[in-house]
């Protein structure tokens, strides 16, 4: 779904990572710090938790990246031709 994914590729890569690495310490916090109550959950559903911190929040700075740079198109929508 275009509207929820981040749009360029390098982007796709590297929040792909993120939602890799956020797992990964999701799934070792319940070996790391046991007393904590929610570590077993997070353990648990640790993909799931990943992707819905990562997703949301990698397409939110997007978002705000691209409010500050003008737009690549003219209001027309077709360019004039210099003739």
């Amino acid at each position: 779904d275009p509207k929820t994914t981040v749009h360029s590729k390098k982007g796709q890569m590297l929040v792909a990572f993120l939602v890799a690495t956020v797992e990964c310490i999701f799934r070792l916090l319940p070996t790391l710090a046991p007393s904590l109550v929610l570590s077993q959950r997070l353990g648990i559903h640790a993909p799931y938790y990943a992707l819905t911190l990562m997703g949301p929040s990698a397409n939110l700075i997007e978002i705000l990246m691209q409010r500050g740079r003008k737009p690549s198109f003219s209001p027309g929508g077709i360019k004039p031709n210099p003739a």
